[in-house]
């Protein structure tokens, strides 16, 4: 009976480490994470009027979702005392807000 050899490995990849499959699990949770954040403040948004705003995270005031009747259209991120605007899908800030009190649209939010 002939002994069947390897050539090749089975995966074209390296096998990944611990640290590295740790890495991505956590990687996975929190973009996981975000998104149930996101659909929450969507649900809460949904039957609003006018510009809206709620927190994406309950317990932080620096990131907003921003919803104009009930359509989520994007976030809104405050650093310092600026306002950036996020449209959804972006990963940098595509408009800035002309105010330097950090007071973009003060009054709307609920």
């Amino acid at each position: 009976m002939s002994r069947l050899r390897r050539t090749r490995p089975l995966s074209p990849n390296p096998p990944l480490e611990l640290p590295d499959v740790v890495a991505a699990a956590e990687r996975v949770i929190y973009r996981e994470s975000w998104q149930v954040h996101e659909e929450e403040a969507a649900t809460r948004l949904a039957s609003t009027r006018g510009v809206c705003w709620t927190r994406l995270f309950p317990l932080s005031p620096v990131l907003l979702v921003v919803a104009v009747d009930g359509q989520v259209v994007g976030r809104v991120r405050r650093e310092g005392k600026r306002w950036h605007a996020v449209v959804p899908g972006a990963a940098k800030p595509v408009a800035r807000d002309a105010k330097s009190d950090g007071s973009a649209n003060a009054g709307a939010g609920r």
